[in-house]
């Protein structure tokens, strides 16, 4: 009889124990959190494979200022066979992921994003590389000594993103990744999503180059009136003036015009699709499309200094 109620309370004790390490077990897993987020889109998952590369690939020294560009695509302007850049939203929204996903206090002091794009939208950036003086020395004075560029391509059924770490003061590449995501309707939309014809356009134009193109389509049937501000100079004495130059001749060698019918040092600008029309400052219509490409009106461009700041407004034809 004692032995019968024995086993009874061994019996009633082992179902508790079973019952409450159920329950322990129960509320441990309800409680336990992910160790990766729930859902990444493809944009997420791009700038986290971007971020493993670049960080593989960079041999780390000192810890040092980092910007990250948005991504451009480039197309190309049948007319010149010359390559120029657009930012669309596809190439910003991957740069915001980009760099969320490189804050490395240890490696890096990230720089603010709206900052570097600013100085190279002002600049008129478009081309690949850092060759350009003028262009070092503004995402210099940013506070970036490293700087994050990167290419969108689009494929058949892909697109690809190339990035790349550049030293600023060299442009040197210092790491280079790669990723690829399918392409979606979604993914299609910000890849086709960019301003070519944005209500307002600002570029600059050096005084010592030849035909500089502004990274901005004039639609056909538009109405564009052109803005500079600032001033450059065409002779030895420094003698500077604005966008509309000078009836008299400022040197005393000789005349460099390179349209004897326009003012010297005069801003000209002209339609890469229609060479022979030219405009500077003022309101004009355009029947045809195309980037304008504008430059000082002068040959000898070795002694020139200075440059203009080129606001161009778009606006449509009410037809």
């Amino acid at each position: 009889m004692i032995y019968a109620n024995l086993e009874k309370l061994y019996k009633r004790i082992m179902k508790k124990s079973i019952f409450i390490i159920l329950i322990m077990y129960a509320c441990n897993t309800s409680i336990r959190k992910p160790t990766e987020p729930i859902h990444l889109d493809e944009l997420d998952k791009a700038a986290r494979d971007l971020k493993e590369q670049l960080l593989s690939n960079y041999q780390k020294s000192i810890k040092r200022p980092l910007a990250i560009a948005s991504f451009v695509r480039n197309d190309i302007d049948k007319y010149q066979s010359k390559y120029f850049s657009v930012t669309p939203k596809l190439g910003i929204y991957l740069a915001n992921a980009l760099q969320n996903e490189m804050f490395q206090p240890q490696i890096f002091d990230l720089v603010e994003r709206q900052r570097i794009d600013s100085i190279l939208d002002e600049i008129s950036y478009g081309k690949i590389g850092l060759a350009d003086e003028n262009t070092l020395e503004s995402i210099k004075l940013s506070g970036a000594e490293l700087l994050v560029l990167g290419i969108i391509q689009k494929r058949n059924n892909t697109i690809r993103f190339d990035a790349r770490i550049v030293n600023v003061a060299d442009g040197k590449i210092l790491s280079v990744a790669t990723s690829v995501i399918a392409v979606t309707p979604y993914i299609l939309k910000l890849y086709d999503d960019y301003p070519n014809n944005k209500k307002e356009y600002t570029g600059v134009i050096q005084s010592r180059k030849e035909w500089q193109l502004l990274n901005t389509y004039i639609e056909p049937n538009s109405l564009v009136i052109l803005e500079a501000e600032g001033d450059w100079s065409m002779t030895n004495n420094r003698h500077s003036f604005g966008a509309l130059g000078q009836n008299e001749n400022p040197s005393e060698w000789g005349d460099y015009r390179l349209y004897d019918s326009l003012n010297h040092g005069q801003l000209i600008c002209r339609i890469n699709t229609k060479q022979d029309f030219l405009f500077s400052l003022g309101e004009y219509q355009f029947t045809i499309g195309g980037f304008p490409e504008c430059r000082i009106n002068d040959t000898d461009l070795d002694n020139n200094t200075g440059s203009l700041k080129v606001t161009i407004h778009h606006h449509s034809i009410s037809k």
